[in-house]
């Protein structure tokens, strides 16, 4: 199947993107932007087609043809020296491209740019203290959500047709819920992570966002080299008789605009058809709890050098975070692997019953850049912390799980829903996702 929303050409997708980049110059989107490669690549690829009707079956074969792709900057790109949103590494200028990078050029797509992120991937606000914090497109002023900050700008700006990006707890989900564009993290293993520089060996996934559900379902195509096999039948999917997971704990923390978004959705699902069933899922509360213990070891274990011969180097929230972490005990690890093995039971038990499960993206609403602190009910929570908070668990138990943009509040602010399935379950989240998407959006 053929990107839904592509240019007539490679060349035609390159300088609409770089005349999005050229029109917001301080947006802090890129780290680096390949405007002379993406033409050479452009016009590369135009050759080996050719033109005219005698093009068609050649054109067939990349589905991704006309189209401009951002890459986040901690996957290796042919002839580019990384930077992991980071000074205090000096990556080697890269001899080959990412798995992933090797995938989508094979079926048509030239790289337009690496993006801006989190330093090292650590981090949840986006806020980036030596490449700048990458400006929100759908809510100026608020912060981007991270750690692929850059990645959901570049698609929320179209400054490119769509953006690859990692989530270890949250970082494609987090940023294109703030950035009112679709992420989708697939199952933990399906997509291939070589050539990506890691953050949590265990939590680690690969995944696309784009403007819409079908996009990604596509980009899942081709990523997985599956295809067909996440866009066939994605059409006929239906919200009448679909079996839609509602917890009734730890999600409903929220504030009110995200809980009135949220709830709003959800009636609209149950009116077109689709069945709400209440889900008890009490393990949830321990997750954030060991999902730290986890992430902060693993990170500890990449980074510990770096922290040691270069911790002057690092951005104040990323040293301070590995630097606590040091001291996470041994029997911490354990108990939250043990409970990480409990909670994919429990889930696991649950989709016996439902087909997705629905929740916030988001406890909040992205808040403006520089606030620390957000008031959730009762609870005065670190913004950082908040962000990771719905997202997390699915890191934890490695199951898809897509954010998809359902509202805004009064200023704006887009929230996103999440739907999530079990583990192999990606075409069934994204065929719900889709469903979701085309009747209530009419998208």
């Amino acid at each position: 199947m053929p990107y839904p929303r592509c240019c007539d050409s490679p060349s035609e997708a390159v300088e609409t993107a770089l005349a999005r980049i050229q029109a917001h110059p301080d947006a802090n989107v890129f780290t680096a932007v390949f405007a002379e490669q993406a033409r050479e690549e452009a016009k590369a690829l135009e050759g080996q087609v050719g033109q005219g009707a005698a093009s068609r079956v050649g054109r067939d074969e990349l589905p991704l043809w006309g189209t401009a792709v951002s890459i986040k900057d901690l996957m290796r790109i042919k002839g580019y020296r990384m930077t992991g949103g980071t000074k205090a590494i000096t990556f080697p200028v890269a001899a080959e491209d990412a798995v992933i990078v090797q995938r989508l050029r094979r079926a048509g797509a030239v790289i337009i740019g690496a993006t801006n992120l989190h330093e090292l991937a650590f981090g949840t606000t986006g806020v980036n203290p030596h490449f700048g914090t990458p400006a929100n497109p759908a809510a100026p002023g608020h912060l981007p959500g991270g750690s692929s900050s850059g990645s959901a700008a570049s698609v929320g700006f179209g400054m490119a047709t769509f953006s690859i990006g990692t989530d270890t707890g949250g970082s494609i989900r987090i940023p294109a819920a703030c950035c009112g564009i679709v992420g989708f993290k697939p199952s933990f293993g399906l997509l291939p992570t070589e050539g990506v520089f890691p953050l949590g060996f265990s939590l680690d996934h690969v995944g696309p966002l784009t403007r819409t559900v079908t996009e990604a379902a596509v980009l899942m195509d081709v990523l997985a080299g599956q295809p067909g096999r996440y866009t066939s039948g994605i059409e006929q999917v239906m919200l009448k008789g679909l079996r839609i997971g509602v917890p009734r704990n730890y999600f409903t923390l929220a504030q009110p605009e995200v809980r009135k978004a949220y709830e709003d959705t959800l009636d609209a699902a149950r009116v077109a058809g689709a069945e709400l069933v209440s889900v008890s899922l009490p393990l949830l509360e321990m997750a954030p709890a060991a999902y730290l213990c986890t992430s902060g070891v693993e990170a500890v274990a990449i980074h510990y050098h770096t922290l040691v011969r270069n911790g002057d180097k690092l951005g104040r929230d990323v040293r301070i975070r590995l630097s606590a972490n040091v001291f996470i005990p041994a029997y911490a690890r354990i108990r939250a692997q043990q409970l990480r093995t409990l909670l994919f039971q429990q889930l696991s038990e649950v989709f016996r019953t439902v087909d997705v499960l629905a929740v916030p993206t988001l406890p909040i609403v992205p808040p403006p850049v520089g606030q620390n602190t957000v008031q959730l009910g009762d609870v005065k929570a670190a913004t950082t912390l908040a962000l990771l908070r719905n997202t997390s668990p699915f890191n934890l138990t490695g199951l898809p799980a897509i954010s998809l943009p359902v509202a805004g509040d009064a200023d704006g602010a887009p929230v996103g829903l999440q739907l999530v399935g079990p583990y192999g379950g990606d075409a069934q989240v994204l065929g719900a996702a889709r469903a979701v998407e085309r009747e209530l959006f009419h998208v």
